[in-house]
């Protein structure tokens, strides 16, 4: 009993480590102000404070104009109280994401289709920790940390967690789809249609405004105003991009076949639909927080695909005639 209690302190004093590992690193990179959306973001929690729930300000009327409609409710207590908006959203959002992160990490050390779990679980937490985008977007203003922290909690399987997902954000619903276990499926997927149904009678608009001119409106004058950005942007962003290469490069052992593979199906999903969307579509311009759900399950394959190297490295170096000195673990 011993044993185990100092193994469950032990543990805790790694997650809490890990934790503030993330927090700090986004503290780090934070931006004096807000990032792009993120300030509707603010003006939309702002309204929430003062009981103008999806308003652009007190008194206007209802408009979809936060495509993850959901996220601005939460900081809209800590403003109510008398916390700065700013403050609130950054704060709120560090710890989030930090969370998510850290449960990712978690899930790896737990949990990953690997004999060389603990390594998978660095090998993501180097990932993450050099990464600049999802560092940025932990206090950027916008949905990252939410949608860090649903993403992790359905690769734990928490109940419900994939049609939460889903609800977040419309360009997550194929993906919280494909995530769903097989038992239930039927009944999430009619409370995610009920939620857009009832979200597009409350707003008045079918889906997001934004994502409405992103895709309408702005090809519709894409010779007054060209794309900065072409059709390669995602895939250069989230497979080219910085460390990315080396999870790029790994990914595909982590889908090798093997035990449990069910956990790949969220990861795989995520990084295909985005993949044909945002190549199909790409954005007007860089909006790097559209690639944090890609570059999320990118790295996820990547540091299980670590794991699994190392369970194939040692596989042959145990096999007989194998010189010792050659065996690297």
């Amino acid at each position: 009993m011993v044993d185990a209690r100092r193994q469950r302190g032990t543990d805790l004093l790694i997650v809490v480590t890990v934790f503030v590992l993330f927090v700090a690193n986004a503290w780090i990179r934070r931006s004096p102000e807000v990032s792009d959306d993120g300030a509707w973001y603010l003006c939309y929690a702002e309204a929430a404070a003062h009981g103008w729930v999806g308003r652009l300000f007190p008194g206007a009327a209802p408009a979809w104009g936060a495509s993850a409609p959901a996220w601005p409710l939460v900081p809209a207590p800590a403003i109510a109280l008398g916390v700065p908006a700013d403050v609130a959203v950054q704060t709120l959002g560090a710890g989030i994401g930090a969370a998510g992160l850290t449960a990712t990490v978690a899930w790896l050390a737990r949990r990953a289709p690997t004999r060389h779990r603990a390594l998978a679980a660095v090998g993501f937490l180097v990932f993450a920790l050099a990464d600049a985008t999802i560092g940025h977007h932990l206090t950027s203003g916008l949905e990252s940390p939410a949608t860090l922290a649903l993403l992790a909690a359905v690769l734990w399987q928490m109940p419900l967690a994939a049609a939460i997902l889903a609800m977040h954000k419309i360009d997550l619903v194929p993906a919280g789809i494909l995530a769903l276990p097989k038992r239930g499926r039927v009944v999430a997927c009619v409370a995610i249609v009920t939620f857009y149904a009832a979200a597009s009678l409350y707003f008045g608009s079918v889906g997001p405004l934004p994502l409405q001119t992103k895709l309408v409106w702005q090809r519709q004058h894409v010779d007054a105003y060209p794309p900065l950005v072409g059709h390669d942007w995602f895939a250069l962003t989230v497979y080219a991009a910085g460390m990315h290469r080396w999870a790029t490069v790994l990914a595909p052992i982590a889908v090798l076949p093997g035990p449990a593979r069910e956990w790949a199906r969220l990861p795989v999903a995520l990084l295909l639909t985005h993949t044909l969307a945002w190549t199909m579509f790409p954005p007007f311009e860089a909006y790097s927080w559209y690639a944090v759900p890609g570059i999320w399950a990118a790295l996820v394959l990547g540091a299980v695909g670590l794991g699994r190297a190392a369970d194939g490295i040692v596989a042959v170096s145990e096999r007989p005639g194998w010189p010792r000195y050659l065996a690297p673990f």
